[in-house]
């Protein structure tokens, strides 16, 4: 949309689609490739990127290198020497969230131990940081959907976090119950489920959404006016991001 000649790798594609993209990047007429660590360790993209002298590499949501790259994802701790297989381009790493021994190791991971640090305010003065007391389980659910009929009635976005599957499918039975229209979102689902509920919700056909954290990295919907979380984070980073979805309009949001 932005002219600019872009692809991407991933396994979705046909082998016949993806020899066609590695060519392009070989002939550099492709000039902003987005791939997954996994993707971006593999042999055959590395030949491509030798033959194309990549000039930058850029690792969006860099925090994840330190908090999946030890154990889950194994292919964050190789990107560093990839790079320098391909001749040692620029790198530039970039998170929303990142607390200071997050940083300091993703940092060290990939091999930017002297890289210049941007780092933006933490500071959000439009979030109203809100705890409503419960005497139960119970109690809180019934103060939650209370809470969510307003919204449904003033057509409000809102994402309610919880931590686990069953706390998120619960709730969504719930609001089908009580006649809200909601989605949930889970890392059990399936890809094309959670794809279609994502976009549901940010075209805003559907307005509240029931989630775990698996929903949120890379989500930019502006106008989301309520999070609630009805079971705290694994960390105060984790909270802080969550909550950081609501008002990236600037305007009002708790």
């Amino acid at each position: 949309a932005k002219g600019l000649e872009a692809e991407y790798l991933d396994s979705t594609l046909s082998d016949k689609e993806e020899e066609r993209i590695l060519n392009r990047v070989r002939f550099r007429r492709t000039r902003l490739l987005y791939v997954s660590p996994e993707k971006f360790a593999t042999l055959t993209l590395e030949r491509a990127l030798v033959t194309a002298k990549v000039t930058l590499v850029a690792v969006d949501e860099a925090h994840c290198a330190s908090d999946w790259g030890h154990e889950f994802r194994p292919e964050y701790q190789r990107i560093a020497a990839v790079c320098r297989r391909i001749g040692n381009p620029q790198k530039m790493a970039l998170t929303a969230t990142a607390p200071v021994l997050v940083r300091d190791d993703y940092l060290a991971m990939l091999e930017m131990t002297n890289a210049r640090q941007f780092c933006g305010d933490v500071d959000r003065p439009n979030l109203k940081l809100v705890v409503r007391p419960c005497a139960s389980w119970a109690d809180q659910v019934d103060l939650l959907f209370d809470l969510l009929g307003g919204h449904a009635k003033k057509g409000e976005r809102v994402v309610v976090y919880c931590n686990r599957v069953a706390g998120v499918e619960m709730l969504v039975s719930r609001a089908a119950q009580q006649r809200i229209d909601a989605l949930g979102y889970h890392g059990q689902m399936e890809k094309f489920q959670r794809s279609k509920a994502e976009q549901a919700f940010s075209a805003g056909d559907v307005k509240i959404l029931f989630a775990t954290k698996a929903f949120g990295m890379g989500v930019d919907v502006p106008d989301i006016r309520w999070i609630y979380h009805v079971e705290p984070p694994s960390s105060l980073e984790a909270y802080w991001q969550e909550a950081g979805r609501a008002g990236r309009d600037g305007k009002p949001a708790t």
